[in-house]
């Protein structure tokens, strides 16, 4: 699923600049979501073969590789965004951006959020509830509602890498994947159900603008996806051999493929396709996995997924500051022009950080004898 992976990376790409090859690419939003149904799943796989879940021993291996696969790339990137504002503020002589905003929160006494703001930065834990508080002046830190200040923003503007709420949803639920990844089909349709009700009731009964953070960013709302994921892992076995499946998952791809490429125009319109992308991914995931199972092609562009995610928002700021602009969205980046510098900026992340310590990994597992010598889209 190396193909659709970086294709959905793409989609966040253009998301956050404008057109690629003038294609309008599916909604980045959904292409998040899309990437959570196949965490799901493929957590649901190395889980059965590669680890056992079922022992402390087997969590813990599986939590301390998991730790090793996410946290070494995001650290380099945090780094590259600490080292790029600092020469910011030099160059402009002021503070920049982000900085400006915790100076100006330390400088009205606002110290309680800074130790719970300054260890989401660094753990990435709790990322993903950021957005749903807002910061202003007179009020500090408060939950978004209707009667904020007018000189209110979100405080995600606070997060040296906003988009890494992401990052923070995926470590949460990797650290109850050993337990859910055994829950039964029941269990994991109801919880998809739970999700969906959850969302609705949040519409119902929450502030608009807190109810759209929270739906959008929030882990207890993410979870349904995961779950979707696993229950296409635990399907597989009935679904891959059928021909009836065959030809929908061959539908469900069409679609999906075509909602990546041209955003979803031509089937139900680009928001819809945040809901149906995920649901597509998960129909059409048991036959793809078994299709590309053993493509080292296939295997090594998915391993660019990751570090083209993280990579993409510092090297707008990098572009945007060669086009010598130092206001946030002050001109449009060209999509190809980021997509190419991503890349290139990815490929560097995956062989200076990435590729070592994925051996280390693999050399874990095969020291605690739990290997069970699986395919090689199992080593992810």
């Amino acid at each position: 699923m190396g193909l659709i992976r970086i294709l959905l990376a793409i989609c966040v790409v253009a998301g956050h600049s404008s057109l690629i090859l003038g294609l309008p690419f599916l909604d980045a939003g959904a292409a998040v979501k899309a990437f959570f149904v196949i965490s799901g799943f493929y957590m649901a796989l190395i889980l059965d073969r590669k680890y056992d879940g079922r022992t402390p021993g087997g969590r813990r291996l599986f939590w301390s590789n998991r730790f090793l696969r996410i946290y070494p790339p995001y650290l380099a990137t945090l780094l590259f965004a600490l080292l790029f504002y600092a020469a910011a503020c030099w160059y402009l002589h002021r503070p920049a951006d982000r900085f400006e905003y915790w100076i100006q929160a330390w400088q009205e006494g606002h110290y309680a959020a800074f130790i719970p703001l300054l260890f989401s930065q660094f753990s990435v834990i709790g990322l993903d509830l950021t957005p749903a508080f807002g910061f202003s002046h007179a009020q500090g830190f408060t939950l978004l509602n209707a009667g904020m200040l007018t000189d209110t923003v979100q405080a995600w503007r606070f997060n040296m890498l906003p988009h890494a709420w992401s990052i923070s949803v995926e470590l949460l639920f990797y650290l109850i994947a050993p337990w859910l990844c055994r829950w039964g089909k029941r269990g994991l349709l109801g919880l998809v159900l739970i999700t969906i009700g959850m969302k609705g009731m949040a519409g119902w009964f929450l502030p608009v603008q807190l109810a759209e953070a929270l739906v959008y960013h929030f882990m207890p709302f993410q979870i349904g996806y995961f779950a979707l994921g696993i229950l296409a892992y635990q399907w597989r076995g009935k679904l891959v051999p059928s021909i009836e499946y065959r030809a929908i998952s061959g539908a469900a791809w069409g679609l999906l493929i075509g909602g990546v490429v041209f955003g979803g125009l031509a089937i139900t319109g680009r928001s819809n396709m945040r809901e149906l992308a995920p649901l597509l991914m998960a129909i059409g995931a048991p036959s793809i996995f078994a299709l590309s199972r053993n493509w080292h092609f296939d295997r090594m562009i998915g391993e660019l997924s990751y570090s083209l995610y993280l990579l993409h928002v510092p090297c707008k700021w990098v572009l945007s500051a060669v086009h010598g602009s130092a206001v946030k969205d002050a001109v449009v980046i060209s999509g190809s022009e980021l997509l190419v510098v991503s890349v290139v900026a990815s490929i560097g992340m995956y062989f200076v950080v990435e590729r070592p310590i994925d051996r280390w990994r693999e050399r874990r597992i095969q020291a605690s004898g739990v290997s069970r010598g699986v395919d090689a889209q199992t080593q992810r």
